[in-house]
């Protein structure tokens, strides 16, 4: 059996994918994914990981690579009660 995402190594960074959304509501206007979450080990199936407050453990199935990021020290911690919406942006160019 060939295990999932095996080139993520400590140190890497990794967005969890969301799998439970609120009841009757769409999940096209849900994040798909948290993170980024820093990898502190893997054991082939499953990594622990880091938010920098508290560390789980969660399956290779759940996680794909992402970019460092800026402050690679402080990764966003999960929301509590679930995903949250994301915000549209407000910087859309005027039409004549």
């Amino acid at each position: 059996m060939r295990e999932k995402n095996n080139s993520l190594q400590p140190g890497s960074y990794v967005f969890v994918r969301i799998e439970e959304f609120p009841a009757g509501t769409s999940k096209k206007l849900h994040q798909q994914v948290h993170g980024p979450y820093r990898i502190v080990s893997n054991d082939g199936r499953t990594f622990l990981l880091t938010n920098g407050e508290e560390e789980f453990r969660i399956s290779s199935d759940r996680i794909t690579r992402s970019p460092a990021p800026q402050g690679a020290d402080q990764a966003e911690p999960p929301p509590e009660g679930g995903p949250s919406v994301m915000s549209p942006t407000l910087n859309a160019p005027e039409l004549p």
